[in-house]
């Protein structure tokens, strides 16, 4: 599986340099988070309620440090 994961992950790599599109890789935050179960449903690899908001501020975190959207009133 993760060799699978990774070959995707370099896939869209190179495709989003050659297309000229940002990709954030959320893998690592993921895989470093204390809590796992809490990210994703027990049955299913859907992220829960609690795994989209940490995915939406590591997304909004790295959308401030490529300067694509502005710190104001964050």
């Amino acid at each position: 599986f993760k060799k699978t994961l990774m070959n995707g992950l370099n896939m869209f790599n190179k495709l989003s340099e050659k297309c000229n599109f940002e990709f954030f890789d959320l893998y690592s935050y993921f895989l470093d988070y204390k809590d796992k179960e809490k990210l994703y449903y027990k049955y299913d690899v859907h992220l829960t309620p609690s795994g989209n908001e940490y995915a939406a501020k590591i997304i909004l975190q790295k959308l401030k440090e490529k300067s694509l959207i502005s710190n104001q009133n964050s």
